[in-house]
């Protein structure tokens, strides 16, 4: 794909910029939206990270688009006796909440 042809945005430049160099290095657009959210992660951390969204419209050839909504009260149930029962689940494999 010729750069010219190439249309990428993403909520920081950065992760716009990554996007568009795996769009460029003959990359999948799947793969530019997960090497951007990578990304940002770590310039734009509240926008993807645990309690961020995100809202996807994956479209491939000769498939239905899918639409992924991300958002919502994704932390609700974390308490902290949530978060230290699953820490000991992790490393004393006790069973989970």
């Amino acid at each position: 794909m010729k750069k010219n042809e190439i249309a990428f945005t993403a909520p920081h430049f950065k992760a716009t910029e990554t996007g568009r160099k795996i769009l460029e290095q003959g990359g999948t657009a799947i793969e530019a939206m997960v090497a951007a959210a990578a990304t940002i992660a770590v310039v734009y951390p509240h926008m993807n990270g645990l309690g961020g969204d995100g809202f996807w419209l994956i479209s491939e050839p000769g498939k239905t688009p899918v639409g992924i909504d991300a958002s919502g009260k994704a932390a609700e149930l974390a308490t902290l006796g949530f978060i230290a029962a699953m820490t000991a689940f992790r490393h004393e494999e006790a069973k989970p909440p």
